[in-house]
């Protein structure tokens, strides 16, 4: 599926187990209704204007734009909390649930 490589790098699909790949299957029609909202883009004065505590997550090894979205995002969003998971890309809370869970729960004690 392009859409997995293009989240996590080239052949992210073909590394995915058979469950995995069957739940993306599953959540396809969720990105078709994204795709024909025809958002506008997020501006910068949006993410300024955020106030409810934020914790933006992301994996390590991720590539591409999402890696960057997230990290232009915490700059720009008062008092935003990030985290990094190592050795994880996009879909860190599968390839490393403990130190997602581990990076959630310490934002949540706060």
């Amino acid at each position: 599926m392009n859409f997995v490589d293009a989240i996590d790098g080239d052949g992210a699909w073909a590394r995915l187990p058979t469950a995995a790949k069957q739940q993306l299957r599953d959540n396809i029609f969720t990105l078709l209704g994204q795709v024909g909202e025809k958002r506008r883009p997020f501006a910068r004065s949006e993410a300024e204007s955020i106030t409810t505590p934020m914790l933006l997550i992301g994996g390590g090894d991720t590539e591409g734009t999402l890696s960057l979205i997230w990290r232009v995002l915490a700059e720009h969003i008062p008092g935003a909390k990030t985290a990094v998971i190592p050795g994880a890309r996009h879909w860190m809370f599968e390839q490393a649930p403990q130190e997602f869970s581990k990076a959630v729960l310490a934002f949540l004690a706060g």
